[in-house]
């Protein structure tokens, strides 16, 4: 069974001022799970943020199947959710918590349970 290409890019190519981030990428992408894998500042934030419409190539187009949702999970954490427990964002944020529906779940275990250690008798 041949699979149906889900995400590609055509010759793309971004500039970052003056240097060359990226140049002539192609690929197609089926449905199958991918992983974005390069050393840092090989471009792999860029590309990924040109995919989701965030940034713009310079030169080459970006191919989508229509209705193609893209899930992302930035490398910085936004601002302010640093300092709150994951429960509380998993629940106060929609976005995070239907994206992220299962480990909530798997959160509601916890509750009540101290990690280990901390009610340990020092000898």
């Amino acid at each position: 069974m041949s699979r149906q290409a889900v995400l590609g890019v055509e010759s793309a190519r971004f500039l970052y001022g003056a240097s060359r981030v990226f140049e002539n990428v192609s690929f197609q992408l089926d449905d199958a799970r991918t992983a974005l894998v390069g050393e840092n500042g090989a471009g792999k934030s860029t590309l990924l943020k040109c995919l989701l419409g965030e940034l713009e190539l310079d030169e080459g187009q970006i191919v989508k199947s229509r209705g193609l949702k893209i899930g992302y999970v930035p490398q910085d954490v936004p601002p302010g959710l640093g300092e709150r427990p994951v429960r509380e964002v998993l629940e106060a944020e929609p976005d995070f918590s239907a994206r992220f529906s299962a480990p909530h779940r798997r959160l509601g275990g916890l509750e009540g349970r101290r990690p280990a250690g901390r009610n340990r008798r020092r000898l």
